[in-house]
């Protein structure tokens, strides 16, 4: 039996149907009917009556719904009571399939509070398609972010992110403050760009989305760091695509062209994720409490 199956199975008791609970959990309605499966034959009986389709615990169901309370309420005031502790040790670890200046942000207001913390990033080349949070305690990605992962998780939304067009003003000179991502070949297919490597033979997936239009840019300067993608682009060696998030440095810049652009599937929000189904260490407790406060105010 695993904590997460009972988290679910409390959020079918509590909404009277699977479908209500996975859109309360931010999963799927079959991820969430499988893991009621797997809870049931652990158990050896059925805990649910189907009327209407309407869920209601039977008499085993009730029994194990207050039991069930009881183990995630105490692991709750656990948690809480870890959390609150005002002196905090350890290495926090994340996968940042993206990247984003809020994050950012976070993790240095929270290592202010808490100097003898550590972080470890994973991105670039050594990150992995598929990853597991037994190897992290945090994943940020974004909607056209190409990775999965095997391990159901709860995700909060970050940020909405717009992805722009850097253009230095020495290489060429475009009037408007946007154009359409299929434009972008006509007026800058002879021109170099910047790309990040994510992994080994990677790119990042705006360069596979020109491919995708038959557009095969003319990669001048490969990276696997953001900052020294940014520091390119700031010296107006080339162009790059860059998200909103990272565009405090490049909009300073009087020679530098930032204009944004419009795609249907280009423009996309950033996700903060966890793991519920394993035991994080109370330093990730607290920095998830920590990232929560700050985006419910």
């Amino acid at each position: 039996m695993e904590l997460l199956q009972l988290q679910y199975f409390c959020k079918i008791v509590e909404n009277k149907s699977i479908t209500k609970a996975a859109q309360e959990m931010h999963i799927s309605q079959p991820a969430m009917s499988n893991t009621l499966k797997r809870l049931e034959s652990n158990i050896g009986v059925p805990l649910f009556e189907r009327k209407n389709n309407v869920l209601t615990p039977n008499d085993y169901g009730i029994q194990v719904y207050k039991t069930a309370k009881q183990i995630l309420n105490t692991l709750e005031k656990s948690r809480r009571t870890l959390t609150s502790s005002p002196a905090i040790f350890g290495k926090l670890s994340f996968a940042f399939y993206t990247h984003s200046m809020t994050i950012a942000n976070y993790m240095e207001q929270y290592e202010r509070l808490n100097p003898g913390i550590s972080f470890e990033i994973i991105s670039g080349s050594r990150l992995k398609k598929d990853i597991s949070f037994s190897n992290v305690d945090f994943l940020l990605y974004s909607d056209t972010s190409r990775t999965t992962t095997t391990d159901q998780y709860h995700y909060v939304v970050l940020e909405d992110s717009n992805f722009y067009l850097v253009v230095p003003k020495a290489l060429a000179l475009f009037s408007q403050p946007e154009i359409l991502f299929e434009d972008i070949p006509r007026h800058f297919a002879e021109l170099p760009f910047c790309f990040m490597k994510r992994r080994e033979d990677q790119l990042e997936n705006i360069y596979w989305m020109f491919t995708e239009i038959g557009f095969s840019p003319h990669v001048s300067y490969l990276t696997d760091s953001l900052s020294l993608k940014l520091t390119i682009l700031q010296q107006g060696l080339c162009l790059g695509i860059v998200p909103s998030p990272d565009m405090a440095l490049l909009s300073k810049q009087p020679h530098l062209q930032l204009i944004r652009i419009l795609h249907p599937t280009i423009d996309s929000r950033l996700y903060f994720a966890w793991s519920d189904s394993i035991m994080h260490s109370p330093l990730a407790l607290s920095f998830q409490t920590f990232v929560l406060d700050i985006l419910s105010k």
